[in-house]
């Protein structure tokens, strides 16, 4: 059905898109700069169809039968790479899968919110496909990804937003909403636990 957007969710969507403009350009920098600060690495197999696999911030796989992966010890062929800096804050991702150039997600943290850039790495092309923010407090409440159309017009991409309730550390509800811009969509699904 098509409906009309509200403010707020052009203005989420502008400000994840400043993310990706900030960002495009500095792929090179943003390598040296995680291979300055990284001291430590975790390599995980599987959740290929998370993001980020095992650390994903999302809860949903407890509704969808999703799998996160499991930690192992060696570099693997299939999998996640996992880049920690010395204040033991994920700062880097690299996801490998069998015939597809490696995603390299980079991670920024501002108070209690932590932004990320995903870049597709083809050898042709380097560009970035998935910008996300998660907002803490302490525990997530919103995790919110924009799927960037490929021009650069404001009603091209997808906005998904995951809203979740506590009660204490257990997660109480999930509400997952999908925006699609192009089609002026909008999708909504509640998950209870």
């Amino acid at each position: 059905m098509k409906v009309k957007f509200s403010d707020e969710i052009y203005n989420l969507k502008d400000e994840l898109t400043q993310i990706k403009e900030k960002y495009e350009d500095k792929y090179e920098e943003l390598m040296r700069e995680v291979e300055e600060k990284c001291v430590r690495q975790v390599y995980s197999s599987g959740g290929l169809m998370l993001h980020r696999g095992f650390y994903c911030p999302s809860s949903l796989d407890k509704v969808c039968g999703a799998n996160r992966g499991k930690i192992i010890s060696r570099k693997p062929k299939q999998g996640y790479i996992y880049y920690f800096d010395e204040k033991e804050q994920l700062i880097y991702v690299e996801k490998r899968e069998k015939d597809y150039e490696p995603d390299r997600e980079f991670l920024f943290y501002e108070k209690n919110e932590v932004y990320s850039v995903v870049f597709n790495c083809d050898p042709r092309w380097i560009t970035i496909h998935l910008v996300t923010k998660c907002v803490y407090n302490p525990l997530l409440t919103d995790y919110i990804a924009l799927f960037p159309g490929c021009e650069e017009v404001n009603d091209h991409g997808e906005l998904d937003i995951e809203t979740y309730e506590y009660a204490g550390e257990k997660i109480l509800k999930a509400n997952l909403d999908y925006y699609f811009f192009n089609q002026k969509e909008h999708y909504t699904q509640e998950f209870e636990f």
